[in-house]
């Protein structure tokens, strides 16, 4: 393992309790395609969190894009990194954590 992956592992050891309670906030708001207006604005409150310089919303509805320098200093010459979440739920109505609205 190179120290870039130690560095990785080590941060997220650091917040797994952060991780976990952001996960299990959306596994019990579920919210279906195209209306994760809740979910969306979560991901984007995270994202400003980490004092990323663009934080886009609104993308098709409710896509969220954050990036991790000024888009002006991204010119090709650099790495590019890219993190794609599908966050929107089935229709369950069964399911222990269903959301009581049509």
């Amino acid at each position: 393992m190179d120290t870039v992956e130690e560095r990785i592992i080590k941060r997220i050891d650091e917040n797994r309790e952060a991780i976990l309670a952001f996960g299990r906030d959306i596994y019990t708001h579920g919210e279906l395609g195209f209306k994760e207006f809740r979910t969306a604005g979560k991901f984007a409150e995270q994202l400003r969190s980490l004092k990323l310089p663009v934080v886009e919303t609104d993308l098709a509805l409710t896509g969220v894009k954050g990036y991790l320098k000024p888009k002006e200093q991204s010119n090709g010459s650099g790495i590019t990194l890219a993190l794609i979440g599908e966050l929107d739920a089935l229709r369950i109505p069964a399911h222990k954590y269903v959301n009581p609205e049509p």
